[in-house]
């Protein structure tokens, strides 16, 4: 599989170091050796970057209709404020050999890759060749600490604070409210999935040329 940069946010090409200079990635696609990696899944949908529940759907459903218009890393900050003032945290469980985690949370995820959202170390440490998920959950914050918290997630360096719980598996087990969207790398999971769902890693599932 080749990667070339021509998304929006372009997050799975440079957590696997492709360059965003489009003939530059189409050498790479074409010249270098394939290498193994890791990919997601969340039910039956296959993801390559990240899937879970909370602010992230309302950012992503809004993403949906706004880059239709306007294209940039800058859209991704714009929309997490415009859907922050709205947002209201959901009931979370999650549940797992290694870790756990019960309560209201802001966002809960799974990651295979460490970028999301433009940029956004979402799961600074997660590798595409580890054989895990790198679970990250932001328990319940107000408003002003979900914005003052943004900056330090695109720094990748959020998990130190006390409201971010990490921990690595294979394999989660993820439920929330009835009617919770799950979101896949920015795709909304089928609606009877949004009370729980198994999520996985298959290791070195795709061979990509990075």
């Amino acid at each position: 599989l080749g990667i070339l940069p021509t998304g929006t946010g372009n997050d799975f090409a440079r957590s696997l170091g492709i360059p965003d200079d489009l003939d530059a990635a189409l050498d790479r696609a074409l010249e270098a050796e394939p290498a193994p990696i890791d990919l997601g899944r969340a039910g039956d949908a296959p993801f390559a970057g990240i899937a879970g529940v909370g602010i992230v759907a309302d950012v992503l459903t809004y993403l949906h209709h706004f880059s239709r218009r306007y294209r940039g890393n800058w859209v991704y900050p714009w929309a997490v404020l415009r859907t922050v003032a709205s947002y209201r945290p959901l009931h979370v469980s999650i549940e797992s050999p290694t870790g756990s985690f019960e309560g209201p949370a802001m966002i809960a995820l799974a990651a295979n890759a460490p970028r999301f959202g433009g940029g956004m170390l979402a799961a600074p440490e997660a590798s595409m060749r580890d054989g895990l998920l790198d679970v990250v959950v932001l328990g319940e914050t107000s408003r002003a600490g979900l914005v003052g918290l943004l900056p330090r997630v695109y720094r990748g360096t959020h998990l130190s604070d006390p409201r971010c719980l990490s921990f690595r598996a294979s394999r989660i087990h993820l439920t929330s409210d009835p009617g919770a969207v799950v979101y896949a790398d920015g795709e909304a999971l089928p609606a009877e999935t949004g009370g729980g769902v198994e999520i996985s890693v298959d290791p070195a599932a795709l061979r990509v040329a990075v």
